[in-house]
């Protein structure tokens, strides 16, 4: 039997992928209510919107790329912040971020954000 290929072939394809690594901590975010916490994210959000960043969404928001790439490091982990906050609803927790070019889908940015209490 010729295992080792299919088992090479998984190994390739379970390597392929994002990996969302260390979690982008909202410290900001701490000991805020949920309901402010929600609306302050929103803001955020709709601040990025007028920028022409943000496409649409919620923890998998497409952006126009150019406008993605022409932001600063820490602009965009705000941004996969409040992608996160949203789709938590406010609410304390860990979610996966996935950001992707409005153009093609193709992926962009993929963070572990956590919303701490």
């Amino acid at each position: 039997m010729q295992r080792f290929p299919m088992l090479a072939a998984l190994a390739l394809l379970a390597g392929c992928g994002s990996n969302p690594g260390e979690p982008l901590v909202a410290a900001d975010l701490a000991g805020i209510a949920q309901e402010p916490r929600f609306e302050r994210c929103m803001a955020q959000i709709m601040r990025f919107h007028r920028l022409g960043v943000w496409q649409n969404g919620g923890a998998r928001p497409t952006v126009d790329e150019a406008a993605w790439e022409a932001l600063s490091q820490s602009e965009q982990d705000e941004m996969l912040i409040a992608a996160g906050c949203i789709a938590l609803g406010g609410k304390p927790g860990e979610r996966i971020v996935t950001i992707t070019a409005s153009q093609y889908a193709r992926e962009l940015a993929t963070r572990r954000v956590t919303i701490p209490e």
